[in-house]
């Protein structure tokens, strides 16, 4: 039925119910086959869990709270990352 998609993988069901036929959750669960792991096809990044927690949060608050530009965020984001993942 259109409004129960259920995986090819393992028979779960992954969406049901009459919301997931109204627009535009057909297209995203759609998209849901094609989907790849998280840094597929590359190994995990351990380092990544904590840089999207932490280092991400502080960027984007930095910015909303205008203690920085969007710019300004970005570079320290980016020295962050690049410091982390050096290691």
């Amino acid at each position: 039925a259109r409004n129960r998609i259920v995986s090819e993988d393992n028979g779960s069901v992954v969406a049901a119910g009459d919301a997931w036929s109204e627009d535009p959750y057909p297209l995203f669960v759609e998209q849901l086959e094609n989907a790849l792991p998280y840094q597929f096809p590359s190994e995990p990044i351990a380092q990544m869990g904590q840089l999207e927690v932490e280092t991400i949060q502080r960027a984007v608050q930095a910015v909303v709270l205008d203690q920085q530009t969007a710019d300004e965020a970005i570079a320290t984001l980016c020295g962050t990352i690049n410091s982390v993942l050096a290691r």
